[in-house]
């Protein structure tokens, strides 16, 4: 199934930064995943980027980027689409949040806090730091993007707002 503007897609991330996302996602208790960074597809083709664009959380605030390909040839990417009916008015929403908060920094800090939560460590303010938007990893930017724009709560087994990672959207896909 062809993405459409509001799906998201989970993809391995090669190199070094894979593996460190793999460990963070290792440690949070979810062991290996092959899937390491999650982003939003907003459309908006044009000679630029004539695959379209994707948001997501990045250590440059650069959030909005060309895809290098079609969607559906992203290597190793499992796509929403089809697994998350959305409708028009979800969709416009999660990419109206998207253009409106690209900049939101990635915070590797997210992933501590992460396995913090998972192990039950009493940090002071764990559950805020880690439900707050103004810092996030690439699948708490979905998540919030999916909430805040469209309404929806991807997730509906009692955890924490933020508690989320690549690997926990690829097994929501997956699973659908």
């Amino acid at each position: 199934m062809q993405p459409q503007p509001g799906d998201f897609c989970v993809r391995p991330v090669p190199g070094i930064a894979g593996l460190g996302i793999a460990a963070g996602q290792w440690l949070n208790g979810e062991g290996w995943s092959k899937h390491d960074h999650a982003e939003i597809y907003i459309g908006g083709a044009d000679e630029n980027a004539p695959w379209g664009l994707t948001v997501s959380s990045y250590p440059n605030r650069q959030g909005i980027r060309a895809l290098t390909g079609p969607p559906d040839g992203v290597r190793g990417a499992v796509w929403s689409s089809g697994a998350i009916e959305l409708t028009f008015e979800q969709r416009t929403g999660i990419v109206k949040w998207c253009r409106e908060n690209f900049r939101v920094p990635y915070s590797e800090m997210d992933y501590v806090a992460l396995v913090a939560h998972r192990l039950g460590i009493p940090v002071p303010g764990l559950r805020a730091y880690i439900a707050s938007t103004g810092h996030e990893i690439c699948s708490q930017f979905v998540d919030t993007a999916y909430l805040l724009g469209g309404g929806i709560h991807l997730f509906s087994d009692g955890r924490w707002p933020g508690d989320v990672t690549p690997g926990d959207l690829a097994a929501l896909v997956t699973a659908a």
